[in-house]
């Protein structure tokens, strides 16, 4: 699961070291100490100076021939002294052997953010490059970052920087992004403090040579150790719960009127309990949490007739599964929000879904469902298309979500500042989703996708999380394939950590639940495919464990 390097003495790595910092030429490598940004006094945008700083680096060092070293990042920090001129910065550069210092400040100009940035040249004759960026605030931010970063490159790359012309770099609109690489922070060694740090060989990147993510352990095995198909039945959903609250999770698996608890018995899956709806009653969703704290987990079922929508609660009692209401016209969902806390979400259907109005919370009150305060998502993101993530570290979740994408069955996923405003969108083709709504009432007839799950997680336990998603190729119709992702948010994009083998199916749901009891998360993902000519339908679900 991670990745364990030992040390190498220093001594032995001086030359590498020497080879990285010496000083800029055109084959070279040339090395940019990055300052934090500043903020204009009263503004309110530590944020985005914070976002800079992040963006900035990647975007920068290109394909291996430029080194930024993040001031944020060394052993022993900028003192406020070495920030106080640019003679003390030069300084402090020289220490760390970098060519250039890059530094900026951020303002605010009526709804836009500004951005003013400085290259200051270390040797002489210490030519100081002025750039200007205007993003309309955040909608924006990441295309004019990415067209700074451009100009940055060229300046830096250039025999002469002094030659730039600081009129050219003002930007007015959006450049086509260039794909850079992410880079890892590399260690920097003062001179004199030599044995007071240690090395690995994979923070020395060779020179001249093009630099990618760091290869990780596989977060989970390539092979599956548990394959199970359902033949002639199209299970809709998966999710997991402890219904009888022994400490033990099963897999609650439903199909369009029936809902069944297997657990995991070795390779195989044994069947519990059996609850079937009434025969006007179409399953649509179901997530588990025990949100009226009695220590059993209840099942919240997202449910429809031709008419209404009549979800319900099920709880386990001495009988078995029984209802703890009646039908109820909420899409409900269990939603695990940034904070860690497991909260009730509920959304009023109507005949068109997703329907108007906004998500609200719901809570337990005297064995009532009531309703708390409302949330709202960026627009077009219904109860099941979204999920918060503080990607940035600074306690500020940001809303991801599958957005509709054209026709009613695709989804892209989007990223939203925590204002709601969009900061990008997988450039990637849309996938589909097999899940749906059938409208009723005045939309009788009309089927609206519903967007496959959102898993927020932290495989790797570095605190910094991750998202799980499938994604499915080809006609809805037709043939079609699908795939399961783990991805982070690198700062410009969201990147594979792991990828699940390519299923001859579509996929329609996945969960992560430790169901064999070993103290580590398993993916469960349920597929379904049709084959012959009369169609005959497979569900499958299989299972990978953790990466070992």
């Amino acid at each position: 699961m991670f990745n364990r390097q030992r040390p190498i003495v220093l001594i032995a790595l001086l030359p590498i070291v020497w080879l990285l910092c010496s000083a800029p030429s055109p084959q070279g490598v040339h090395t940019v100490l990055l300052v934090p940004f500043q903020t204009a006094s009263d503004t309110g945008l530590d944020y985005i100076a914070k976002s800079m700083t992040t963006l900035l680096p990647a975007r920068i060092a290109g394909q291996g021939r430029i080194l930024v070293i993040d001031a944020a990042t060394l052993k022993e920090p900028l003192t406020a002294g070495a920030l106080a001129s640019d003679d003390r910065l030069r300084e402090a550069a020289r220490d760390l052997n970098a060519d250039f210092i890059l530094d900026g400040t951020v303002s605010r100009h009526e709804s836009a953010v500004d951005v003013n940035v400085r290259l200051i040249e270390v040797s002489p004759p210490g030519t100081v490059s002025r750039l200007f960026m205007r993003a309309a605030m955040l909608d924006n931010l990441i295309p004019e970052t990415d067209t700074l970063a451009a100009s940055l490159r060229e300046i830096i790359l250039s025999s002469s920087p002094a030659s730039a012309e600081p009129a050219r770099f003002r930007f007015e609109s959006a450049a086509e992004p260039q794909a850079v690489p992410a880079l890892r922070p590399v260690p920097v060694v003062r001179p004199g403090s030599i044995q007071e740090v240690s090395l690995s060989a994979s923070d020395i990147p060779a020179p001249e040579t093009a630099i990618g993510p760091a290869q990780a352990q596989p977060l989970f095995d390539s092979s599956p150790f548990i394959t199970q198909p359902f033949q002639s039945i199209t299970l809709q959903t998966i999710t997991s719960a402890d219904v009888d609250a022994d400490n033990r999770r099963e897999l609650i698996v439903a199909a369009s009127s029936t809902i069944t608890i297997y657990s995991l018995s070795g390779t195989a899956f044994t069947k519990k309990q059996t609850v079937t709806t009434a025969p006007h009653e179409q399953i649509i969703d179901v997530s588990a949490g025990d949100l009226n704290s009695n220590g059993f987990e209840e099942l919240y079922v997202t449910c429809q007739s031709s008419r209404a929508t009549t979800s319900f609660v099920l709880e386990m009692s001495d009988s078995g599964l029984s209802r703890l209401t009646p039908a109820m016209p909420w899409l409900f969902r269990v939603y695990d929000d940034p904070f860690g806390e497991l909260v009730l979400l509920g959304q009023k259907a109507s005949g068109i879904f997703p329907s108007p109005g906004e998500i609200y919370r719901l809570h337990w009150q005297e064995g009532e469902l009531r309703k708390g305060h409302s949330i709202t998502p960026p627009e077009g993101l219904n109860i099941f298309a979204f999920t918060g993530a503080d990607f940035a570290g600074d306690g500020r979740p940001a809303w991801l979500g599958f957005a509709p994408a054209g026709s009613a069955r695709t989804h892209q996923l989007s990223l939203y500042c925590p204002a709601g405003r969009l900061l990008w969108r997988d450039p990637r083709a849309p996938g589909f989703s097999p899940r749906s709504f059938q409208g009723y009432g005045g939309a009788t007839g009309r089927t609206e996708s519903i967007p496959l799950r959102i898993i927020r997680c932290d495989l790797d336990l570095d605190g910094i999380p991750e998202i799980l998603v499938a994604k499915n190729s080809g006609d809805p119709g037709g043939r079609h394939t699908g795939r399961v992702m783990c991805m982070h948010w690198d700062g410009a994009d969201m990147s594979a950590a792991w990828t699940s083998p390519e299923f001859e199916a579509r996929i329609s749901d996945y969960t992560l639940a430790d169901l064999d009891h070993d103290g580590t998360v398993e993916l469960y993902v349920l597929s379904v495919a049709s084959a012959g000519l009369f169609g005959r339908v497979t569900s499958t679900i299989t299972g990978f464990r953790a990466g070992r």
